[in-house]
């Protein structure tokens, strides 16, 4: 079954970006933060899929091991774009590729959402323990408006996945 597409450009106007805080400065502290994000992402996602494959619906999801670095070396390629902070047809297109992924995986939603909770979980730990080392100058209102700016994102960008759900699930009633 072919799917309508879903419209980038409902996901990237100014009025949804607003939505959720994705501004000028939100998208800057991204982006001068990015080589300190892009320093923490494999020690995340080491944290996050040993935590996710101790739960058996995971597991059937992740075949073996080889898998399971495929995933990672996908989900890392999408924090190089998310990184950019830029909000564009480039970056919806990835993101409904993203969504479609999980879809067509049969990734259940409560799965995905949940563990976009352990992903923010495990980046703001790493956060936490190694900003201060990172960023010897900077105060404790840097670090959070970082962990500030990155949920922005984070929700943003699961929203644009899980919009993927709804439409898919909504065309198979029409």
């Amino acid at each position: 079954m072919t799917h309508a597409a879903l419209n980038h450009t409902a996901l990237t106007d100014a009025e949804h970006l607003r939505l959720y805080g994705l501004d000028a400065t939100v998208c800057d502290n991204i982006r001068r933060h990015r080589p300190f994000i892009l320093t923490l992402l494999p020690d995340v996602l080491d944290r996050f899929y040993a935590r996710l494959l101790t739960f058996a619906e995971a597991r059937r999801l992740l075949r073996d091991d080889a898998h399971v670095a495929h995933v990672k070396s996908m989900q890392l390629r999408h924090w190089q774009r998310l990184t950019e902070g830029r909000f564009d047809e480039d970056y919806a297109r990835m993101a409904i590729k993203v969504g479609e992924t999980h879809f067509n995986a049969e990734v259940p939603p409560k799965l995905y959402i949940a563990f976009y909770n352990v992903l923010l979980i495990e980046l703001a730990n790493l956060i936490a323990e190694r900003y201060a080392t990172a960023f010897p100058d900077a105060d404790a209102t840097d670090r959070f408006d970082l962990m500030k700016d990155l949920t922005c994102v984070l929700m943003y960008d699961m929203e644009c996945a899980i919009t993927v759900y709804v439409e898919r699930a909504n065309s198979i009633f029409i």
